[in-house]
């Protein structure tokens, strides 16, 4: 069963979100603050990291999350989400971030299934890349 860390301020977004996870038989962690993610991220146990990069109040706090999440958990999937989308928003993520993409409350279902079938396709290759080692 996939682990997911799911930081997300807006309610509605997030609980949409676990259950669109959960559907799909995630595990997930909640986090509707930076200080709880923090916390959560002291142990390497995610497979994938879902971070709403508006949440920290600046990208650049969002940024710092993400390479810390990364630190701890090197092989997670990282997927930035944002109820806003723009081009440099998503450029700029892209440094950080697997994955960028615009999410809403009644949108969630299309992103877990993004989710599923990226960490589907990461398992895949790494299983090949082993073989031929």
């Amino acid at each position: 069963m996939p682990r997911a860390l799911l930081l997300e301020d807006h309610k509605e977004t997030r609980d949409a979100m676990r259950k669109s996870l959960e559907r799909l038989d995630f595990q997930v962690d909640l986090a509707a603050n930076a200080s709880t993610a923090v916390k959560l991220l002291t142990t390497p146990k995610y497979d994938v990291i879902i971070m709403d990069t508006g949440e920290a109040q600046s990208k650049e706090k969002s940024y710092e999350l993400a390479k810390k999440a990364l630190r701890t958990n090197p092989q997670a999937l990282m997927v930035a989400i944002t109820a806003f989308h723009s081009t440099r928003l998503v450029s700029e993520a892209r440094d950080f971030f697997t994955m960028v993409s615009r999410v809403l409350p009644d949108r969630t279902d299309y992103l877990a299934e993004d989710i599923q079938y990226m960490l589907e396709k990461t398992a895949y290759r790494m299983k090949i890349r082993d073989r031929t080692l």
